[in-house]
């Protein structure tokens, strides 16, 4: 199956020519996203897909994501990517935006679900490898700190997968909203 060319896309700060994009893409009711490396001769490898449920699949835990709005960054140079959507009592945002302080290529993620019930216990950002990924430079992941949240995500990862996970604790009583923060950074 071809695929369709993405509805938006950010990219990080350029490094030594590097940079690092996010696509967007329509799938279904959902919107996913794709991590691409930019090299400095303008060659494009994909190292990442976010795995998003659609056709009507529900998850309470994954994020439904259904719209994308790009906007440029008032403060500095380049554009954040704001993200929303809802799944049956969830509402979830999501933003993408280059991190101004890197010494490399790397964006910033940062996710949130509004919990409106109890029974949740856990909110999993997933993506997989691509194959594309072997061969380029390598890239990794870092989990970062918000200081309202009193839980931290973890990662949990196999040669094919890399998920994100937050996890819902009695401290998280209903309504509330659950936030985790990641970077995605060339090497």
């Amino acid at each position: 199956m071809e695929e369709k060319p993405p509805i938006a896309q950010i990219e990080s700060l350029a490094v030594g020519g590097r940079r690092l994009r996010v696509e967007f893409l329509q799938l279904g009711d959902r919107v996913g996203h794709r991590v691409v490396a930019v090299n400095v001769g303008g060659s494009e490898a994909v190292l990442l897909r976010s795995q998003e449920l659609v056709g009507g699949e529900e998850s309470p835990e994954s994020p439904a994501l259904q719209s994308v709005h790009v906007q440029p960054l008032a403060d500095r140079e380049g554009h954040l990517a704001a993200l929303v959507g809802m799944s049956g009592a969830n509402h979830w945002s999501l933003i993408v935006e280059p991190d101004a302080e890197a010494k490399a290529p790397r964006l910033i993620f940062d996710a949130a679900c509004r919990i409106k019930r109890a029974g949740l216990a856990r909110m999993v950002s997933r993506y997989a490898r691509t194959a594309e990924a072997v061969r380029v430079e390598r890239f990794r992941f870092e989990l970062l700190p918000l200081s309202d949240q009193s839980v931290a995500p973890r990662m949990e990862e196999s040669d094919a997968e890399i998920a994100i996970v937050r996890e819902i604790t009695p401290g998280d009583v209903a309504p509330t909203t659950v936030r985790w923060r990641y970077a995605i950074e060339l090497l």
